[in-house]
């Protein structure tokens, strides 16, 4: 790896690491740091040839520079349980003979079934 895209490579971990301690007070997991990892890698692979190393260096702060502005997600979902629900208020859909419902509608015949993470669904 070359210098240029050694330092981006140390800037991406330091931005991921400064996001997940801040935001979410825990260090980052072993698989966010991988995936900066394979990013910068890649790019190590490209910059071998004395003629992409430039393009793989700038393509690098560039990608530094996206996670810096906030062009990447930090976070990979909600994790807790009420989290989940927040951010998915809907949880009870009727499937039946008249379409998709909110739970709580009026619809004829179907079955109910519960689906895991989903919650009940009730189909024709």
């Amino acid at each position: 790896m070359r210098g240029g895209l050694l330092a981006a490579w140390f800037a991406s971990l330091g931005l991921t690491s400064w996001r997940t301690v801040s935001h979410l007070h825990r260090p980052p997991l072993p698989s966010e740091v991988v995936s900066t990892l394979v990013v910068f890698g890649g790019l190590s692979l490209i910059s071998a040839s004395d003629q992409a190393a430039p393009v793989a260096a700038v393509f690098g702060w560039g990608v530094v520079v996206a996670q810096a502005m906030g062009f990447f997600p930090f976070t990979p979902g909600p994790t807790s349980a009420a989290s989940r629900a927040q951010a998915n208020p809907i949880t009870n859909i009727i499937i039946g003979p008249k379409g998709i419902a909110p739970a709580g509608t009026v619809q004829s015949g179907g079955t109910t079934v519960v689906v895991p993470g989903v919650g009940t669904v009730q189909g024709p």
